[in-house]
């Protein structure tokens, strides 16, 4: 009876953990089911959790589910927005997604990745439209341009892995325009944010932090300290893995980042636990015998 007993707490255990999991949003798991291959992955949006510049931007709720399916299911998660220049609905729902880490970039098979194939500046097509360090042949990868935006994400009033609401403000909106500004280039549709604010050393921190121009310089000067192990680029809409091509909001969709922890992380422990939880179940029930 005991045994049956344990059993069963193990089994509410598990229950009330995945709601929780479900409930709140976390990186997605390291793994092929949520990030890689086997692709694409399904996306859905569920709303603004909210706006990082006064044009728009910033964080949204959402979900990841796997394709082929897993035990665990929709995934929710925080996604940011790195791109002025597509659009999407906020109630988007089963859209098919490539979500490739930031490490796989670079190596990833052609056309998977939203802009991947850029790496020079603007005439050049494809090109990035801003030169971000005054250099015309540096930081022109996909994978650095993906790693400053991933960079200044974390530098957000109110950022956090579930964060409950993202003000506007000088500061964040002056954040997501740099982003914006980094990642601008001439193969999506023109429009969007494009330019920097300039400002002057002599600016008070304040005013430094009301322009887009003093972000851009924190990105170029720490980018390198983001872990791209634990970032991804949400590229939509894929079909068999090949991103689609077309006008601006058909079928071509917003690029976003997401987090991703690394395994074990929350699931793989939980996982663990549960696992060695009923083994023990399994030990006591044969002692008794």
């Amino acid at each position: 009876m005991k045994s049956i007993n344990l059993a069963l707490r193990i089994a509410s255990f598990a229950v009330i953990t995945a709601g929780l999991a479900s409930a709140n949003r976390a990186p997605l798991p390291n793994n092929s089911s949520y990030v890689g291959l086997p692709n694409p992955k399904t996306v859905s949006f569920s709303g603004r959790v909210g706006a990082a510049a006064a044009v728009g931007g910033g964080a949204f709720s959402g979900s990841v589910s796997p394709n082929p399916s897993s035990t665990l299911g929709a995934l929710e998660t925080t996604f940011w927005c790195i791109d002025s220049q597509l659009f999407f609905n906020m109630n988007e729902q089963n859209m098919t997604a490539n979500i490739t880490r930031l490490d796989q970039v670079a190596s990833a098979a052609a056309d998977t990745v939203r802009y991947q194939n850029i790496n020079a500046l603007a005439p050049t097509n494809p090109g990035w439209t801003n030169d971000v360090n005054g250099a015309a042949s540096g930081l022109v990868s996909a994978t650095e341009r993906f790693r400053m935006a991933a960079y200044l994400v974390t530098l957000y009033d109110g950022f956090s892995s579930n964060p409950t609401s993202l003000s506007g403000g000088p500061k964040n909106d002056a954040i997501q325009r740099a982003i914006w500004g980094i990642m601008h280039n001439n193969v999506s549709p023109t429009g969007g944010t494009s330019t920097f604010d300039a400002y002057l050393g002599t600016d008070s921190q304040a005013t430094k932090e009301s322009r887009s121009g003093y972000w851009r310089d924190l990105a170029v000067a720490s980018f390198t300290s983001v872990d791209m192990t634990r970032w991804a680029v949400v590229s939509w809409v894929a079909e068999g893995g090949l991103l689609t091509t077309g006008t601006p909001d058909s079928p071509n969709k917003q690029t976003f980042l997401v987090q991703v922890v690394p395994e074990p992380g929350f699931y793989g422990a939980l996982a663990l636990g549960l696992s060695g939880l009923v083994v023990a179940v399994r030990r006591r029930s044969s002692t008794k015998a």
